[in-house]
């Protein structure tokens, strides 16, 4: 969702008319996992790993503690 993917997952779920849909498509794929992994020690995301009936596994980002803080504007993760 984060790099605009037109994926069947993406599109079947709706997460495409999402407002964050494609906001990181411009980083590459290294800068946005630099990103993502910043939100999660900060704790604006949280993962969360599932181990499937088929033993392997799955990650889920969610929203973390400091989420709301940047919802709301009182705090930013870019720094000028």
């Amino acid at each position: 969702m984060f790099s605009g993917a037109n994926v069947k997952t993406v599109m079947t779920h709706g997460h495409n008319h999402n407002s964050m849909y494609g906001v990181g498509a411009a980083y590459s794929k290294t800068d946005a996992e630099r990103f993502l992994r910043k939100l999660v020690l900060e704790h604006v995301l949280t993962e969360e790993l599932h181990v499937t009936a088929h033993e392997s596994a799955c990650c889920y980002l969610r929203l973390g503690q400091r989420a709301a803080d940047i919802m709301c504007g009182e705090r930013s993760m870019i720094r000028g």
